[in-house]
């Protein structure tokens, strides 16, 4: 069995984030479904290539889960599903949007729960999932220390492949934002890029590998999605790598 969620000393970038994605008039406008727009297409042919390092009938947790935009392609490759994510407002969307996909398919698609949990701190069990996808989560940490402990977290819980993304700081959209923020004078506290040296070192400080890199568009697009898996020999210390 897993625990409750529970409440964790986190960073100004964690708590802003926290608090942001938990207000019901973002989560109301969030969307529950992937575009037709190429951003939205290409970010979901890259989450597709990811998942076939994971098996089907794998116990997947979808962290955060928002109003539920992967349910249904995890559950069309046969995974057994458990969303998850620190806004309730959030998660009423989410079962509500599967639940509407349940009584389109006459009642035999699978049950999903979805349930309240924070990234530094799930209360799931030690190796409880076979996978895990964390896709535009981590671009909302601008330190390292709330990143290598919510890595080192999907790392305590998922014996399988990890699927994360974030945002790579080498691309010409990131050039072209900071160019807009700056003629604006406007300072940016969400989707936040990092170098990758800097992400990757996040992992291996983690106790993770990075075993695949895939660009949604290399050195145009910010969007990078990686395949994390366990590095056996590991011995962790978050707050000491992170220092």
């Amino acid at each position: 069995m897993s625990t409750a969620l529970e409440p964790v000393t986190s960073s100004a970038s964690h708590k802003l984030a926290r608090e942001r994605f938990s207000r019901k008039s973002l989560a109301d406008k969030y969307p529950s479904e992937y575009s037709k727009g190429w951003r939205d297409r290409r970010e979901e042919a890259c989450i597709v290539k990811c998942l076939g390092a994971i098996p089907s009938g794998s116990r997947v947790l979808d962290l955060p889960c928002g109003k539920g935009r992967l349910t249904r392609l995890l559950i069309s490759r046969g995974y057994g599903v458990i969303g998850a994510d620190v806004s309730e407002a959030m998660l009423a969307h989410a079962r509500e949007n599967y639940e509407a996909y349940q009584r389109q398919q006459g009642g035999k698609a699978p049950g999903v729960q979805f349930e309240v949990r924070d990234v530094l701190a799930t209360g799931f069990n030690t190796d409880q999932f076979d996978g895990v996808t964390c896709i535009r989560l981590f671009h909302h940490f601008d330190d390292a220390e709330t990143r290598r402990r919510g890595l080192t977290e999907l790392r305590r819980i998922c014996r399988g492949p990890i699927i994360v993304s974030f945002l790579n700081s080498f691309a010409l959209d990131r050039f072209s934002s900071r160019l807009k923020d700056w003629l604006k004078g406007r300072k940016r506290v969400s989707q936040l890029p990092i170098p990758f040296k800097t992400f990757a070192a996040d992992v291996e400080a983690a106790g993770l590998t990075i075993d695949k890199k895939i660009a949604a568009r290399w050195g145009i697009s910010s969007w990078w999605y990686l395949i994390l898996s366990r590095r056996q020999t590991a011995s962790i210390s978050v707050r000491k790598n992170a220092a």
